[in-house]
């Protein structure tokens, strides 16, 4: 008894290969820029914010207001920085004071705490 196999042609997954395309360099490159595009973002901006800083320093004489102006940006980034990293240094020391579960890691913590306000003070003396 022979055993028959019927296929129909609209049923059929069969395809035949094609060989693989080659990309272009560039368009791989545009393409990974584009899935990295903070990443590709923040490098074009720190390059070219190092060539108009070479810029403006051999541009002569720069008006005050402007060098506020210019200035003011980079100002509100370092205080949120400071407004973001400095809780969470007093916090992680307060939980390691917290869990320090030897009698030296109690002190070592307040002895941490208690320089902190201490060398803040100090930094900006000459």
């Amino acid at each position: 008894m022979s055993k028959l196999v019927e296929v129909r042609m609209e049923e059929c997954n069969l395809t035949t290969e094609k060989p693989p395309t080659k990309v272009p360099v560039w368009k791989r490159l545009g393409k990974n820029l584009r899935k990295n595009l903070l990443l590709t973002l923040t490098v074009f901006g720190v390059i070219f914010g190092a060539f108009a800083g070479g810029l403006l320093r051999y541009a002569g004489r720069i008006h005050p207001d402007i060098v506020m102006i210019i200035a003011f940006p980079g100002d509100i980034l370092m205080r949120m920085l400071k407004m973001l990293i400095l809780p969470l240094i007093v916090s992680s020391l307060i939980t390691g004071e917290k869990l320090g579960r030897p009698p030296w890691a109690q002190a070592r913590s307040l002895q941490t705490i208690g320089s902190m306000p201490r060398e803040t003070w100090q930094g900006p003396l000459p």
